[in-house]
């Protein structure tokens, strides 16, 4: 008699995106190491700072993804409360209006992404005028590797803060999955946290060692 078994090990394609994604980090990368030296040269912290100085051509690539996908969410937006104006007409109250209205508000946070951010470090930090990339430190070495390291944490802050506000759309779905609220939550305040990663520094210390 032959049964037939599920297949377990399904080889799984990697998503264009990822795809795509890793290929613009991959070219980051081999545009601030250069060609890969030898072990006589090779500078641990120097390849951080030639990282650190693409990180701004970077968030700026990342900020204009954000907004094409933000106008992209608005139009969805639109669209999905055209839709539902049609249903409520036809069904009644059987549709929900905070699904299109979730997706409305985060494309508009990020086509307005520099001012989400900013309004949320002010909130958190109680700071008006936030800025990336503004702390500077000496011209010696130490300075300069911490001034890299805190750029980098800038970006990934950004990146983290994106990814919360998809999140927060796909957790206004009908059909989406437990926890996804509190993901999102999660990205966004550790994206704020890590693009002030300085102003958080000082708060952990004055939390924990005291001025």
């Amino acid at each position: 008699m032959v049964v037939d078994l599920p297949i377990i090990n399904r080889k799984r394609r990697m998503p264009a995106h990822a795809g795509i994604a890793s290929v613009w980090v991959l070219s980051f990368l081999l545009t601030a190491c250069g060609s890969v030296p030898d072990a006589s040269s090779l500078n641990i912290q120097q390849m951080i700072v030639n990282i650190a100085a693409t990180m701004p051509s970077l968030l700026a690539m990342v900020t204009g993804i954000a907004y094409v996908m933000g106008f992209l969410l608005v139009m969805k937006a639109i669209y999905k409360l055209k839709e539902y104006g049609e249903a409520r007409t036809m069904m009644g109250n059987q549709t929900s209006i905070w699904p299109p209205l979730i997706t409305l508000i985060v494309g508009s946070m990020l086509i307005y992404f520099v001012s989400a951010y900013k309004i949320g470090l002010s909130t958190l930090f109680n700071s008006s005028q936030p800025e990336i990339f503004s702390y500077s430190g000496d011209d010696d070495a130490t300075d300069t590797l911490v001034q890299a390291v805190v750029t980098i944490m800038q970006v990934v802050g950004s990146i983290a803060f994106i990814r919360g506000l998809l999140l927060l759309n796909g957790a206004g779905s009908p059909g989406a999955q437990p926890g996804t609220m509190g993901k999102s939550l999660t990205f966004i305040i550790g994206g704020l946290l890590a693009i002030n990663i300085y102003g958080t520094w000082e708060v952990l210390i004055n939390t924990l060692v005291g001025t």
